[in-house]
């Protein structure tokens, strides 16, 4: 019975330990739509390099108002608000857009955003 025993838990602390893995969850896709030139109200189709296709929507916002201590301040300059969703396509040839993430951002800077299935990097630029 003694020999069972010892059997028996060596087997269950054999089988935990080739239950645990050491692997790491997959990294996320990256897709860098380099520089993406936007304007106020507009919609870009923009592939990455790996073939996969993005839509960003853009809005314009100038000299925002904001209350810093208290008072209320004119920020000057100009900020854009990007929106950006991925196309997929379904077992049945049908196109959809991903849940979109948005963005705040400043023309001309790169910027990435992730929601840890797939990383994005963007540099807006106001289209003159």
């Amino acid at each position: 019975m003694k020999n069972r025993t010892s059997l028996i838990i060596v087997a269950l602390l054999t089988s935990m330990l080739a239950g645990c893995s050491k692997h790491s969850p997959p990294a996320p896709k990256v897709a860098d739509l380099g520089v993406v030139e936007v304007t106020d109200g507009g919609t870009n189709r923009v592939t990455s390099s790996d073939g996969r296709v993005f839509v960003v929507r853009s809005l314009i916002l100038k000299d925002q108002k904001a209350t810093i201590n208290g008072k209320e301040t004119v920020l000057k300059g100009q900020t854009i608000v990007l929106m950006i969703s991925q196309e997929q396509t379904d077992s049945h040839g049908v196109t959809h857009l991903t849940q979109e993430q948005n963005i705040g951002a400043t023309p001309g800077q790169r910027y990435g955003i992730s929601d840890g299935v797939t990383s994005i990097s963007i540099t807006p630029k106001i289209k003159p």
